[in-house]
Formats: structure tokens, C-alpha cells, sequence
């Protein structure tokens, strides 16, 4: 109470962020461009730095270095908290470094855990000491979004789209699937994704032989 909140925000969920009412301020960052371009990198973070605040809490477990470690490290705080974390994404000598950027690094066991659980423990660990992990539940910002397939009698959703094209499905399978459940189902399919998808999107629709309405690229999370 009587604390302003600053969420720093990935842009792909940012848009999401906004709706909910947690925090005061969202700041969205393109982890990509963060990464490999020098004048976006050197203009966040000099954003960044305009502010001081008290407590700054970066509850990832599994960390990394270029970004959100770095990202730490350029803020300024007064108090840092973070998880101690694992290496899936830092090396060791990495996390040697940067486990000096924190204040307070916040222990969980190792190996695999449900994400709800895991920010459980580090709720626990902040004070919070009987808080449980729950589903979270979004309904009560969902009034606020406005349906453009409400007219549309019954439809089936597909996002067929992968952060690299090595996990991607091949585009004829997808044509196949829609085919067969439009047809089982008699449904209508609506593609979705973001706007790098929209190519992608093109060739299933160009390729199937159904209807499909596209809204790739049109949409944003909410």
C-alpha cells in the first residue's frame, strides 16, 4: 500500500500486462532486439536508469546473463532479490559474476518444478510464508475485450506457429488437420499468431481447401 510498482515486461505478453491491475507502470522490452541491437540495448537501458527505486525483484529461476542479469545490474535499486537459480541459461562463470548484482539470492530445491509451484517457493521466501500456488485467473479483465469471431457460429483456433522454424510443423500437415477437423466438426478454422507468422500463415491458407478466417498478425494476446 502506497507503493508505486514498475513491471518490466516481455513485449509478447506485455499488451496482457497492461489489462491487470498489480502494478502502476509496464515497461515492455524486445528481449531480440535487446540481444542484438547495440542502439535499441543502449537506449532501454538509459531508459532504465532515469529511476531509482527501493526494491527491485526479479523472481526468473532459471536466469540469464545478457538480458535479465544485465538488466539487474543496470537498474538502479536500493535492494536486489532474485532467485539463486540453476545454469539451463548462464554458465557457471556467469552466474559467478552476476550473483553479485543481488542483495539477496533465494534458494529452491533443484531439478524439474511446476513454474506455479517454483514462484510459490519464492513468495514463501519473501515473507509470504503460507501462500499456496493457484491457477491464476484473468476473467474479471476479459469483459473488456472486444470478440471479432462473435458472429462466428463455431469455430476451432490454431496457432501453428514455433519461435524457431526448427520446431515448426510442415505446413502440409497443418492443411491436413484442418481439413479433417473442419470436416468432422463442421467448424470453421481461425488461424492466429503474431505478425512474423503472417507468410506462414498465407501458404496454409492458400493451400487448404476449407474455409479459414486469418487473423494472423491482426490480433494481440488480449
Amino acid at each position: 500500500p502506497g507503493q508505486k510498482i514498475t513491471l518490466l515486461a516481455n513485449h509478447t505478453w506485455a499488451d496482457l500486462a497492461i489489462h491487470l491491475p498489480y502494478w502502476d507502470h509496464v515497461i515492455p522490452i524486445n528481449i531480440y532486439k535487446f540481444e542484438t541491437n547495440i542502439f535499441y540495448r543502449s537506449k532501454t537501458t538509459a531508459n532504465l536508469r532515469k529511476n531509482n527505486y527501493k526494491k527491485l525483484i526479479h523472481p526468473t529461476f532459471s536466469r540469464d546473463y545478457l538480458v535479465s542479469d544485465s538488466i539487474v545490474h543496470m537498474i538502479n535499486a536500493e535492494i536486489k532479490i532474485g532467485f539463486d537459480g540453476d545454469c539451463s541459461n548462464i554458465s557457471k562463470d556467469e552466474k559467478r559474476v552476476s550473483d553479485n548484482w543481488y542483495d539477496d539470492l533465494i534458494m529452491s530445491e533443484d531439478g524439474l518444478m511446476m513454474e506455479l509451484n517454483r514462484n510459490a517457493d519464492f513468495l514463501r521466501s519473501l515473507g509470504h510464508e503460507n501462500f499456496k500456488s493457484s491457477i491464476p485467473d484473468i476473467s474479471h479483465i476479459l469483459h473488456e475485450v472486444i470478440n471479432p469471431l462473435e458472429q462466428v457460429e463455431d469455430y476451432f483456433v490454431i496457432f501453428p506457429f514455433a519461435s524457431w522454424f526448427g520446431k515448426e510443423w510442415p505446413i502440409d500437415s497443418f492443411v491436413s488437420l484442418i481439413a479433417k477437423l473442419s470436416e468432422k466438426y463442421s467448424m470453421t478454422c481461425v488461424l492466429c499468431g503474431g505478425p512474423n507468422d503472417v507468410g506462414f500463415a498465407q501458404k496454409i491458407v492458400s493451400k487448404s481447401t476449407v474455409r479459414i478466417i486469418n487473423y494472423t498478425g491482426k490480433t494481440n494476446l488480449m
